[in-house]
């Protein structure tokens, strides 16, 4: 007796598509630690920090960018303050306000890493997928994530 109303199809794709997500996560987890000593933690964030440039981004802004309630990006950046990979300064026109930069340690590091995630994500997904594949699997999980954004309740 199956404890599930799925059908041994449904299930069968769920399943497939949470082992990807994991398997997927830990490739990157670790091919990021060996070429860069980062974390995919970290590395989501400074790939919106390398965007930014000098001028940095506001954590709130970061947040948003990395889709991260403001209180993990808090956390996150604690972490990586420790490290030295990142900088809190006073916002050039609003002395109130803080915003986040990458350190030369830190740009470095997001340097040696964006071709490593860049490289992996080639080898892993796209060359897995022909193109026509890659698009339609990027709409479903784009319409899966809509639903799911829709439904969550709002983190800060």
């Amino acid at each position: 007796m199956s404890v599930s109303s799925l059908s041994t199809q449904q299930r069968q794709a769920i399943e497939s598509y949470l082992a990807l997500s994991r398997e997927l996560f830990l490739e990157l987890e670790r091919r990021l630690q060996a070429a860069s000593g980062l974390s995919t933690a970290d590395w989501e964030l400074i790939v919106h920090l390398l965007d930014a440039g000098e001028a940095g981004q506001r954590p709130t802004e970061l947040a948003a960018n990395a889709g991260w309630p403001t209180s993990r990006v808090a956390h996150q950046l604690r972490r990586m303050e420790r490290r030295a990979l990142v900088e809190r300064c006073a916002h050039p026109e609003d002395g109130r306000g803080r915003i986040v930069r990458l350190t030369a340690e830190g740009r470095r590091r997001g340097l040696a890493a964006a071709p490593v995630v860049d490289g992996s994500l080639r080898e892993l997904v796209v060359g897995a997928l022909a193109g026509d594949q890659l698009i339609a699997w990027g709409a479903a999980c784009q319409r899966v994530l809509d639903r799911v954004r829709r439904t969550a309740p709002e983190t800060s």
